[in-house]
């Protein structure tokens, strides 16, 4: 009873952040491990929530009570909504983008709602849609990947929209179908980059992951990368890009512009 009084006060919280228009994007950058290229900015936009002191909470902590709740469908709308909003309205950063990333969950592969929103807005004239490149985990691939879901990646795709799977790696039941998915990078899951200065038997996973995003055609992202050692072990191996504190921490869009 108690954990269910915490879960309903979290949701109430999350709730009101949403409706009053609290909640913040942040900015963490991107960059190629294997050119030295300027080739355009690469960047992750990620949701934050104020806690009740005042300090941002991070989506893991509130995101899972959310969608519980069946929430997470609004928060989509906004994030989508917000993350294209700066973009219009930040023109120069806008020009100097390649690649932003824009977290959605799962909900977005099924809800109606929410597939016709995303597909209005990459219609309009204010971001090219070659510009944005949704994030989607494994495990969102492996239950929603139905044909209806397909498609539509396959239709935004046709626009010259990217996808990357996120957490790649935590389970290989996805190698089975990921030629028919095609989603453009590879995000290597966490667990398995953060030692691998360190610990031979990571390194050689994130080895073998790099080199089978490669044969499928794939480009790969490291996540987590905290040290200068992390990223010359990523960098012996292959990988294409990286991001991390060790290369820049979560900024609000505030701060960026």
């Amino acid at each position: 009873m108690a954990r269910r009084h915490d879960e309903l006060q979290r949701v109430m919280h999350a709730d009101r952040a949403l409706q009053r228009n609290k909640l913040q994007l942040y900015y963490q950058p991107i960059i190629c491990v294997t050119s030295s290229a300027l080739e355009g900015m690469r960047y992750e936009l990620m949701v934050r929530m104020p806690g009740d002191g005042g300090q941002m909470v991070a989506p893991g902590v509130f995101l899972p009570t959310v969608e519980r709740f069946n929430l997470v469908p609004k928060f989509d709308r906004w994030v989508l909504d917000a993350a294209l909003a700066w973009l219009t309205d930040h023109r120069a950063q806008l020009e100097r983008t390649l690649h932003c990333i824009i977290n959605l969950s799962g909900h977005w592969l099924v809800d109606d709602e929410v597939r016709r929103a995303v597909a209005q807005q990459l219609q309009g004239p204010g971001v090219p849609a070659s510009k944005i490149c949704f994030e989607i985990t494994e495990a969102t691939a492996i239950v929603n990947m139905t044909q209806q879901a397909t498609g539509f990646i396959a239709s935004l795709k046709a626009k010259d929209c990217q996808f990357s799977l996120d957490d790649f790696g935590s389970g290989l039941s996805l190698f089975a179908y990921l030629n028919n998915l095609s989603v453009g990078f590879l995000k290597i899951q966490w667990q398995f980059v953060k030692d691998t200065a360190d610990d031979v038997a990571d390194l050689e996973m994130v080895r073998a992951i790099n080199g089978i995003g490669h044969v499928l055609g794939e480009k790969t992202f490291a996540e987590f990368v905290e040290s200068k050692a992390i990223l010359e072990r990523l960098c012996e191996i292959g990988v294409d890009y990286a991001q991390g504190c060790g290369i820049g921490r979560p900024r609000s869009l505030d701060e960026v512009a």
